[in-house]
């Protein structure tokens, strides 16, 4: 099957899928992630509360989550995994700890996104970064789906009290990632944290 018809395949399943998942409009205004901080989500988004989504977080996507995907975190404590357990893998899930360092972090979202069944996933450019008038981090992704559909990502990130808060953008290496990118750019730009900036 031809990239273009895994896309194809991809978005016909998430349309399928979306009947059984309650889906809600994020309306362009403020929106608060987890009482850690706010973001201006700059476009209309859809919202995916039950799609495998995070411990502390909200899903968002445009096109279907098979073609891109927003996570927000917000307020990730210590010893906290980034997505919700479900039976065996409760104690399997890599899992936050304070004072991790940057690099560490990176690997944590490596060993999260393999187990969420990406394959080849590599970070590159791990970087100093603003988050929120903070100093963060941010480094870039790219993977493969287990069909083989290549991926591409983005993470900024930042620990504020202990408590680690992320955003992780992925999407298709082809079209999807791209059409969404300058939107996700608005937002990490538009975080703001409780209490302003340090």
């Amino acid at each position: 099957m031809t990239i273009g018809g895994r896309i194809l395949m991809f978005a016909l399943i998430i349309v399928l899928g979306a009947c059984a998942t309650e889906i809600s409009k994020v309306e362009r205004k403020t929106v608060d992630v987890e009482g850690a901080y706010t973001v201006d989500p700059q476009i209309t988004w859809s919202e995916f509360p039950g799609a495998s989504t995070s411990s502390n977080g909200l899903v968002w996507t445009v096109d279907g989550l098979f073609l891109q995907r927003l996570d927000l975190f917000g307020g990730i404590e210590d010893g906290q995994a980034l997505f919700e357990p479900s039976g065996a893998e409760e104690e399997s899930l890599p899992a936050f700890h304070a004072g991790m360092r940057e690099s560490e972090i990176q690997e944590l979202v490596l060993d999260t996104l393999t187990q969420q069944g990406f394959v080849d996933v590599e970070a590159i450019n791990l970087r100093p970064a603003d988050i929120g008038g903070r100093k963060g981090f941010r480094f870039d992704l790219i993977m493969s789906t287990a069909s083989g559909l290549q991926m591409k990502g983005l993470v900024a990130g930042v620990i504020v009290n202990d408590e680690l808060n992320l955003v992780l953008y992925t999407g298709t290496r082809l079209h999807y990632f791209a059409v969404r990118q300058s939107a996700v750019e608005g937002i990490i730009k538009s975080i703001t944290f409780k209490g302003g900036a340090a």
